[in-house]
């Protein structure tokens, strides 16, 4: 920076050479502006950031119901889909007095949802993890493991994105209940903190934990209510139209 300062004033002042005291205080001088410009550009950052934060983000595992949902919310119609190899986009209010919303639908297959989650992340209000009732104690591990990256990702962390869990298909007598989902979540998401802290994924992987704040409380079993950001689980069904405390749930977060 030096040096810079030296180049600068030989050129300004061609006629006028400075002692090297001087040349000092100009570096100085400059240094400072510099360090100015460099934290009110991070500032101005933040605060447009939060204002593009205006998506909410529909995830889950293959199958789990999340363009059904995203349908249901849109169209009132129930559609039988299959599983989306891309995201689907849409925008819409969930009543006839509210405000447009952006919704994403993140494609479930492992192969996908991974590139998409890293593009739409920054933009997220926040997130409706969508879980299977039914299916959930055969894939419960691959479920705590996307739920476990989302939480993780640290746009959710550093912005304190809320989540809701939204347990879908509870209408069946032989769905999971709402509180036990929660219970094995927790359990399984422990194990993965411990088991990714211990190795951690590369950039195409899993973004472990420890890269972006630990999950939880360290010293402590993992707990949802010890995030800093709200994660809020709702038990209803697309196909029974029960989703009241769904829709409420978004429009309030959304506010």
């Amino acid at each position: 920076l030096i040096l810079q300062a030296e180049q600068w004033i030989d050129t300004s002042f061609p006629d006028s050479p400075l002692s090297p005291s001087t040349t000092l205080i100009v570096a100085g001088v400059l240094s400072l502006l510099l360090i100015l410009l460099t934290v009110s550009r991070f500032f101005g950052g933040q605060s447009s950031s939060k204002g593009s934060r205006t998506t909410i983000v529909l995830a889950g595992v293959t199958g789990a119901g999340k363009t059904t949902l995203l349908v249901k919310l849109k169209e009132d119609t129930i559609v039988s889909c299959v599983p989306s190899l891309r995201e689907n986009r849409a925008r819409f209010a969930l009543n006839a007095d509210g405000k447009q919303m952006n919704f994403v639908d993140v494609p479930g297959s492992p192969g996908v949802r991974s590139n998409v989650l890293l593009d739409v992340m920054p933009h997220a209000c926040h997130v409706v993890f969508v879980v299977d009732s039914l299916d959930f104690a055969r894939r419960s591990s691959e479920v705590a493991d996307l739920l476990f990256d989302v939480l993780s990702n640290r746009h959710i962390i550093n912005h304190q994105i809320p989540v809701i869990v939204f347990c879908n298909k509870a209408e069946s007598v032989i769905a999971q209940g709402m509180d036990s989902i929660r219970s094995r979540l927790a359990k399984e998401i422990d194990e993965l903190r411990q088991s990714r802290a211990a190795a951690p994924q590369d950039i195409s992987g899993h973004q472990a934990a420890q890269d972006d704040g630990y999950l939880g409380l360290e010293g402590q079993a993992f707990d949802f209510d010890h995030l800093e950001n709200e994660v809020r689980f709702i038990a209803g069904s697309v196909t029974e139209n029960d989703l009241d405390q769904l829709r409420e749930a978004i429009i309030e977060l959304a506010e």
